[in-house]
């Protein structure tokens, strides 16, 4: 299970929409939970919204 929201995650990250949907039914199938597979998708969002975060934090500072 935790290999399989591993891999959801991954997929969400690079945008991957096939990946995304194989891994989380596969996930499902393992017994993820809607809890389970709502906290991979924050994990997943984290890194981008750090990168939004320098990146405003960049040209904010002008």
């Amino acid at each position: 299970k935790a290999a399989e929201l591993i891999k959801f995650a991954v997929n969400l990250a690079i945008g991957h929409e096939h990946g995304a949907k194989l891994h989380l039914g596969r996930a499902r199938e393992c017994g993820a939970s809607e809890d389970e597979v709502w906290e991979t998708v924050v994990y997943a969002m984290r890194p981008v919204a750090a990168q939004v975060r320098n990146f405003a934090k960049a040209i904010v500072a002008g």
